[in-house]
């Protein structure tokens, strides 16, 4: 399995970062280096049009997706184009997203266990992966920070990542329940998900 790709310190590309790794990570040797590299770049290009595309009198400049990050709506988009990209590899991406709707949690618990419930339906640990936003608390206790991040697999205390960023230099491999909330981050739980930006991807190769 190849390492994940790094998100750098200064930028906020994480949601790109964590889509080509799931893409990476589910379709395997069925892609290689440079189609994934390819659609990291299509997907940096794709969100740059759109933005100028919608930029109305006072606009914000179509390039500060790089440093603010990108939204639920643009995880939403890059799926669509990432499909698109996709087909042409003899790859096809499916997606959805769980926790939207009459599935959406007002508990810890509920999301544990509808996250866990959609995974099983989709396919199960290997077959698929979740595309997860979650903002965090940092150690100053100043406001809060926003990652996206890959989920491989949810136990029945923890979320196993596939992730781009570190951890106090450390890789940062897991995120366990006890530590996570809905409501607004503690020192306790300093990690809050954000339930309605869940999606589950999975891909079935063609020959």
């Amino acid at each position: 399995m190849r390492k994940p790709l790094r998100q750098g310190e200064m930028d906020g590309l994480c949601g790109i970062y964590a889509l080509v790794n799931a893409i990476r990570h589910l379709a395997g040797r069925s892609l290689s280096k440079e189609d994934e590299d390819n659609l990291f770049k299509e997907l940096v290009r794709d969100v740059y049009k759109r933005n100028n595309r919608r930029r109305k009198r006072k606009p914000k400049s179509p390039i500060e997706f790089i440093w603010d990050g990108t939204s639920a709506r643009d995880i939403s988009y890059m799926l669509k184009k990432t499909t698109e990209y996709l087909q042409s590899k003899n790859v096809n991406l499916y997606w959805k997203k769980p926790l939207q709707g009459s599935r959406r949690p007002n508990t810890i618990d509920q999301y544990w266990n509808r996250i866990r419930e959609a995974f099983t339906a989709y396919g199960g640990h290997g077959c698929c992966i979740a595309l997860v936003d979650y903002n965090w608390q940092p150690v100053n206790g100043n406001g809060e920070d926003g990652h996206w991040t890959c989920v491989t697999n949810v136990t029945g205390s923890t979320l196993i990542l596939h992730d781009s960023s570190m951890d106090h230099g450390r890789k940062f491999v897991k995120l366990p329940k006890s530590r996570c909330t809905l409501g607004k981050p503690t020192s306790r739980r300093p990690y809050r998900l954000l339930a309605h930006n869940v999606s589950l991807l999975r891909v079935d190769k063609t020959e």
